[in-house]
């Protein structure tokens, strides 16, 4: 929060806070409103961090009255917000401080506003938090602590009610305070549908609620145009209400699937067409169920919202219906650049979201606030240097675009200092607490607190990694989630830039702590990187031993990460040693590896309704790839013989050959096995999209739906017969040019050796 200072006619005059080892203030707090707002730790926090500063400890007003001389120091309560004003940011987040030679006063509404205040008088005489814990802290040593005289007035800023990780307690909840990201109440649109009307509780006696798919109810969705799932949602709100009282809205957005309800009814609500997924559009049916919600509780709760996300195939605005006055709208941007978050002339993708912002902010004003994803989800920690992207993204949506708030997935949900990305939520909490500010100007400030000795140094070396801007990605729209491409941002050029401006601030730190330890652990996820991007620079090379030989490295460096608390180790092995690793080394590598590359397959069919993996073909299960199948049609159709390039079968280039006048596939792939005699073996295999596994015409293996890929994640033991086995994947895609389609597989044998004949 910009601490914004109207100054008086005494220009220059000032009331000094402490001077030469001497208090020149006292704190006049009223007990009784210091323990009614709870805020006796900030209270207690702010008179310690002004001791480690100056090595005085501001005394306290005795009750008989002040005998000292001192300038006393009050806080004023202005009294609570009237419910309908919990949205206004100022009333609720904002102050003011009165700075006089007799007194100085904080106003403000609500503990949020005091709390501020607080955090903002230390953050003006120089204190940081920079990174979660003791090691993140920033505490310079003052002789003389001051404050202008006149009134320092908290400017706007992002609402912070959007990010709930601003709640509750340990050293999370404390680098969010002190970095006045606190909340005093909660806005909330995730997805909700399953916590409201849970599957495992009513779908048994109730599948009627629950989405139509393929001609069966599942429940992967609701039927939100049954007026029993309307009604019993009003029900479930009202309680959530009553439950949580700091709540401003009821978060209604659909289950995190694209498996919505096909009744009559629910389609007869969606536009005409799809999206260049083959998706349709959504939107208007889950606006539609909003608004029935809000409705439903607006005699009991006239104050309350409830909101959702635009995200996945309900991100357009609705075409048929107007959002409620009670609906608030969370922009994501999930199917947009995670790259450019501004607009860029070389990327469509960042243009395209801010005419999204425009056309939300057009029907829902002052409702809107963005979910953003920083560091880029599932990159398995990473560096991820759009810091600076991000801190003239935050600028521009609060200034430019009417964005009230927002919240970050990816925030550090973990009680220690990431290496990689810590610099990633600190801007972006800077920003958001001024977003007046320029980006570039925070960078250096806090290199300059931080890094002590070194701040020349890193402030280069984080300025060099920031040119991942510069990438265009010519072949795909955006910039997605995951370390698919991950490495393309990056260039050889660039890291060893970065690594002469590493070496440098290393030198320059050494032996002078914390600093030296800070730089240290910084390196350390430098040190990731590079052995990642080595590992798929060699691979790209043709050069199977070095490149094996770096994600070896890889995996060392997330082990000595996770020794120095610095990484969230768990998913680093998973997105990046074991998923990542793999799909680089089947790419380049399938045949050392053991990936099938040799098929036969069977299609493309048409999957536009998106029900294959719910229904069945008339010639399932598959039991040979040898013979040709019966369509629905009377019609025949064969197995045709394809080659994948790679480990992955590429679903993709297949259908691309078969020129199919559908957006949305689904096929059958096999391949024969041979056996000398009865043996077990292990299939290893993943996809992206649901797939089923027949055996000889026996179903081995089925995931109905989407999930994150990683090779050899799923597993099933197989008993082989002697003689030739036909083994057949159903493959179905579910959504067209986003992931690739197809499947990986391989196989060990009963002594988990792979076979790679």
């Amino acid at each position: 929060m910009l601490l914004l200072v109207i100054t008086p006619a005494a220009f220059g005059h000032t009331v000094s806070i402490v001077s030469e080892n001497q208090a020149g203030v006292c704190l006049d707090f009223r007990p009784e409103i210091v323990k009614s707002l709870r805020l006796e730790p900030q209270v207690e926090e702010f008179i310690a961090y002004i001791c480690e500063m100056t090595g005085v400890r501001l005394p306290a007003r005795s009750d008989e009255g002040d005998a000292t001389g001192l300038v006393p120091v009050r806080l004023e309560y202005l009294g609570p917000v009237e419910p309908h004003q919990r949205m206004n940011t100022q009333l609720i987040q904002g102050y003011q401080i009165n700075v006089g030679t007799d007194a100085i006063t904080i106003t403000a509404h609500s503990r949020l506003g005091f709390q501020n205040a607080l955090y903002a008088l230390l953050d003006r005489w120089g204190c940081r938090w920079v990174m979660i814990g003791k090691i993140g802290e920033v505490i310079p040593r003052h002789d003389t602590l001051t404050l202008p005289v006149g009134v320092i007035q908290s400017a706007p800023s992002y609402n912070s009610s959007m990010q709930s990780v601003a709640n509750g307690s340990g050293p999370v909840a404390d680098w969010w305070r002190r970095n006045r990201g606190g909340a005093e109440y909660r806005l909330s649109g995730q997805h909700y549908w399953f916590y409201a009307m849970p599957p495992d509780k009513h779908f048994k006696e109730h599948p009627e609620w629950y989405s139509l798919i393929g001609g069966k109810r599942v429940p992967r969705q609701l039927c939100t145009t049954n007026p029993e799932v309307i009604s019993k949602m009003v029900e479930v709100a009202k309680q959530y209400f009553q439950k949580m009282p700091t709540a401003l809205a009821f978060p209604i957005d659909p289950w995190d699937n694209l498996d919505y309800c096909q009744c009559e009814r629910c389609r007869a609500l969606d536009p005409k067409g799809v999206d260049e997924r083959g998706l349709p559009y959504v939107t208007d049916r889950v606006v539609h169920f909003a608004n029935a919600v809000a409705t439903g509780i607006a005699k009991e709760w006239p104050d309350k919202y409830v909101a959702f996300y635009a995200y996945n195939n309900h991100t357009e605005p609705p075409v048929n219906v107007m959002p409620d006055k009670r609906v608030c709208v969370g922009i994501t941007r999930s199917r947009f650049c995670l790259l450019h978050l501004t607009p860029n002339d070389g990327c469509q993708a960042s243009k395209d979201y801010y005419e999204l912002v425009a056309k939300w902010e057009k029907l829902c004003p002052g409702r809107v606030w963005t979910y953003e994803y920083e560091p880029i989800s599932w990159t398995g920690g990473l560096p991820c240097p759009i810091y600076l992207e991000r801190g003239a993204s935050i600028a521009k949506l609060f200034n430019k675009c009417g964005i009230v708030g927002g919240w970050t997935d990816c925030v550090p949900a973990y009680n220690k200092p990431l290496a990689a990305t810590y610099i990633n939520t600190y801007m972006e909490r800077r920003m958001k607490s001024d977003p007046s500010q320029d980006p570039r100007e925070v960078l250096a400030d806090m290199c300059g607190g931080f890094f002590g000795p070194a701040a020349e140094s890193m402030e280069k070396y984080y300025l060099e990694l920031s040119k991942v801007i510069e990438h265009k990605h010519p072949d795909r729209y955006a910039v997605g989630f995951g370390a698919d491409k991950y490495h393309e941002m990056f260039n050889k050029e660039m890291i060893a830039n970065a690594r002469v401006c590493m070496d440098n601030a290393i030198s320059a730190a050494s032996g002078k702590e914390p600093y030296a330890e800070r730089v240290r652990l910084v390196d350390l996820s430098q040190q990731y990187l590079e052995a990642y991007l080595g590992g798929v620079w060699f691979a790209q090379a043709g050069d199977y031993q070095k490149s094996v030989d770096a994600f070896e490295r890889v995996g060392k460096l997330i082990d000595e990460l996770e020794k120095a608390d610095a990484i969230d180790a768990k998913d680093a092995r998973r997105r990046i040693y074991n998923t990542a690793r793999l799909k680089i080394m089947a790419e380049h590598f399938p045949d050392k590896l053991g990936f099938v590359r040799k098929w036969k397959i069977l299609g493309p069919f048409d999957n536009s309704r998106r029900d294959a993996s719910w229904r069945d073909d008339p010639f399932e299960p598959v039991a040979s790839i040898d013979k040709p199948v019966r369509l629905r049609n009377g019609n025949t159709m064969r197995w045709v013989n394809f080659e994948s390039t790679q480990g992955h079968l590429e679903m993709d280039v297949f259908v691309q050959r078969k020129k199919a006048p559908w957006n949305i596939s689904y096929a059958y792939a096999g391949l024969k096995l041979e056996s000398q005699q009865p043996r077990k073996v292990q299939f290893l295999m993943d996809s992206f999209f649901p797939f089923k596994v027949f055996v000889n015409g026996r179903q081995v293996f089925a995931r109905l739906y989407e999930n994150a890929d990683c090779p050899d994640s799923r597993v099933v033991t197989v008993d082989l017969p002697q003689g030739e086995s036909h083994v057949v994947f159903k493959l179905c895609q579910t959504v067209a040019g986003s992931c690739p389609w197809g499947v990986y597989f391989r196989m060990k044998d009963a002594n988990g050796k792979v076979i790679t004949e």
